[in-house]
C-alpha cells in the first residue's frame, strides 16, 4: 500500500491513540500483528501483544472513516 494509504491515515490520526491512553484504557497493539493483504483488506492478529479492545478500536476507527472495507481478526495461539 502506498504511503498515503493506511499508513498515512494512521499517522495522520495518531493523536487518537494518545486520547485512549489518557483515559487509562488498556489498549495493546503490536505493529507486527497488523497486515494489509490488499487495498481493502486488513488482518489483525489477536494475541498476547494485541488485545481484543485494541482490535475493536482499530476496526471501528478505520470503518468509520472508510479506510478499508474488510478487517479480519486472526486468533494467534500463545
Amino acid at each position: 500500500m502506498s504511503s498515503d494509504g493506511l499508513d498515512g491515515t494512521l499517522s495522520k490520526h495518531s493523536q487518537n491513540v494518545t486520547v485512549l491512553m489518557k483515559k487509562k484504557t488498556k489498549v495493546w497493539n503490536e505493529g507486527g500483528d497488523v497486515m494489509m493483504i490488499n487495498d481493502d483488506y486488513l488482518l489483525i492478529g489477536f494475541s498476547e501483544r494485541t488485545n481484543n479492545y485494541a482490535f475493536h478500536c482499530i476496526k471501528d476507527y478505520l470503518f468509520e472513516r472508510g479506510v478499508v472495507k474488510n478487517i479480519v481478526q486472526v486468533n494467534i495461539p500463545p
